[in-house]
């Protein structure tokens, strides 16, 4: 079904938060990840009233998983403040003239006084239960190909510490991320359609990537994407790694977001929906169910619950493996446990009994149109486990679905993480007076050349292939250097040897065309130059230099302009009714690529 995003009032802002290669944010330590580990610290944090006498819903979500942390140390990258052992240091100044250029490239208004806060984080990835954030720069925009999106704020903060393994009862970090600087860029909720948020996406990232400062690869930059549609609060999808993935993710959640409003409207007439549970350990007593076994055998309880009016709504799909079902199941695995069991599944596959199932229904109080959810774990996990799926089940009675921040799966789905953050998780820092912004300090920023800029100019003075061009900006070539060096030889073609050809001896070839050097480029450079080589050698020798570490030029040298006009004379005499084309194709094989086609035809045309 192909959706009409203005009439379903979609939509859409994107957070970028881009790593900076510099030393920590608060400390003078190096931004670098490692599996060196000195020293390992166990933590369990609490959720402490704000100033209001208000819990985060956050902080009191994740104290209810009862767990801890283990904290992997290192000394290569990782001092006290990362500990929370010693107080932050001043501000990385390099970091925050990052900021600042960020900020002026995106066109915003940045502020007086930077005030450093601290953002409650109970999620473990930060020891001191907060992450440390600060606005510097607000209402800017960016120009993209179906209008303005505007940007609220650009915010420099700390990364989080990097996790490596999570368990039931506890999660284990490493801490040679956390402090690492960090830009966040969040725009407004301007975002058309699902392919102009690839778009924008992609215009912050050539704005970042044009300067100085900015780390690269795999995980030095994360994309959220916020999308609502109408009927529905705002959902917060994070963790997209490939921007192409955008798109069709966001598809998904529309759809999903579509379901859920559907599910509702068949459920909001009813008005005496079930919120109690019941315990059903005892229908279990002889079970068959394995899954249910193990639990009681481990001293664990199962509790159950009525859900009026939801038979076959709990298995309405959403995607292959994903349905309403799935939905309150990741409430209940939240609270640490494994799953839900729900009637619209096929229970035989959990080896109930006839007796069994009809028993739930009976202390469950099932009706016809009525479904069922059973939890089987420990005790105080299980209670939690179901009083979430209940909780969540209400929502869709009364339509006041949760703001849910949600994780973009590989599948091309989203997956629940956890409830949408409140206000209460924002402090002052009082460890840090305000930082001034000056207009002397602001004049005296540089801006850079922006790469989309870049691109065009190589463009339009070497009348290069866009493609070309945005690949040499990308490898960060010294284009220019080339081409004054090697006069002779056309712009594509020394950016076709650049660029293309290594592509195609990895691909055609199979050879590692990394281990080619600069050095390599020049000297074939060089040869093509001085007309030494024909152009369509360049593969072949650079392929010799991969597999042998050097090459034979004899092999491929271009035969002189005498002994070309002296064969071409014998082609001729020996060939003498034939056509230009099969003279031509005769010499051509004769010379086997070391002849310049152009030079063989002028030669052919003098003598014929």
């Amino acid at each position: 079904m192909v959706l009409n995003y203005k009439e379903i009032d979609f939509k859409a802002g994107i957070e970028i938060h881009q790593q900076l290669d510099t030393s920590k944010l608060f400390c003078s330590c190096n931004s670098i990840l490692t599996e060196k580990i000195d020293a390992k610290i166990k933590r369990e944090l609490r959720a402490t009233a704000s100033e209001l006498g208000e819990k985060d819903l956050v902080a009191k979500f994740e104290m209810g998983k009862s767990r801890y942390a283990v904290y992997e140390y290192s000394k290569d990258s990782n001092c006290l403040v990362e500990l929370d052992e010693e107080p932050i240091h001043n501000i990385n100044p390099k970091a925050l003239e990052i900021a600042l250029i960020v900020s002026k490239l995106l066109n915003c208004k940045i502020v007086d006084a930077i005030q450093v806060m601290r953002k409650q984080v109970l999620d473990y990835s930060n020891t001191s239960g907060f992450q440390r954030t600060m606005i510097i720069s607000f209402n800017g925009y960016i120009e993209t190909s179906k209008g303005k999106v505007s940007i609220q704020t650009v915010c420099l903060e700390e990364d989080a510490a990097r996790k490596i393994k999570e368990e039931n009862d506890y999660i284990v970090y490493r801490l040679d991320r956390l402090g690492i600087p960090l830009i966040e860029i969040a725009t407004g909720p301007d975002i058309k359609d699902p392919e102009h948020a690839k778009e924008t996406a992609e215009k912050l990232g050539m704005i970042l990537r044009s300067v100085n400062g900015i780390k690269r690869g795999l995980g030095t930059i994360r994309q959220d994407v916020n999308v609502s549609i109408k009927g529905h609060p705002r959902i917060e999808i994070k963790g997209f790694q490939d921007l192409r993935s955008i798109p069709k993710i966001a598809e998904y959640e529309v759809n999903r977001q579509l379901k859920i409003i559907e599910i509702h409207n068949k459920l909001k007439n009813i008005k005496n929906y079930n919120s109690e549970f019941l315990e059903l350990t005892n229908v279990f007593t002889n079970t068959g169910c394995k899954l249910i076994k193990n639990v009681l055998e481990s001293r664990g309880k199962v509790f159950g619950t009525k859900l009026t009016g939801l038979k076959g709504i709990l298995g309405i799909k959403f995607a292959e493996n994903k349905r309403f079902g799935t939905e309150l199941s990741y409430y209940a695995k939240m609270n640490g446990v494994g799953g839900i069991i729900h009637s619209d599944e096929d229970l035989s596959k959990y080896n109930f009994n006839e007796n069994e199932i009809n028993e739930i229904k009976s202390k469950l109080n099932i009706k016809d149109s009525d479904a069922f959810v059973i939890v089987a774990a420990e005790e105080n996990k299980a209670k939690k486990a179901i009083l979430s799926v209940i909780a969540r089940a209400i929502k869709q009675y009364t339509g006041a679905f949760p703001q849910e921040v949600r994780k973009a799966e590989e599948d091309i789905t989203t997956s629940f993480l956890r409830p949408m953050p409140g206000a209460a998780r924002m402090y002052v820092e009082t460890d840090l007076p305000l930082i001034l912004i000056t207009k002397e300090r602001l004049n005296k920023i540089k801006l850079p050349e922006l790469i989309s800029n870049k691109i065009e100019n190589l463009e339009e003075i070497y009348n290069l292939q866009p493609e070309l061009a945005r690949e040499i900006i990308k490898k960060e070539i010294d284009f220019e250097h080339f081409i004054s060096q090697y006069r002779n030889i056309d712009a594509n073609t020394i950016a076709r040897i650049l660029i293309e050809i290594p592509k195609e001896i990895k691909s055609r070839l199979n050879l590692d065309s990394s281990k080619l050097l600069e050095t390599d480029f020049h000297n074939i450079l060089q040869l093509l130059d001085e007309n030494k080589i024909p152009k369509n050698s360049v593969i072949d020798i650079l392929s010799d230099i991969i597999r042998f570490g050097k090459v034979d030029l004899n092999k491929y040298k271009l035969v002189s302009e005498k002994e070309l006009e002296l064969e071409i004379k014998k082609i001729i005499d020996s060939n003498k009714s034939a056509s230009f084309s099969a003279l031509m194709g005769e010499a051509m094989k004769k010379f086997k690529g070391k002849a310049d086609p152009k030079k063989v035809s002028e030669l052919i045309n003098k003598y014929v």
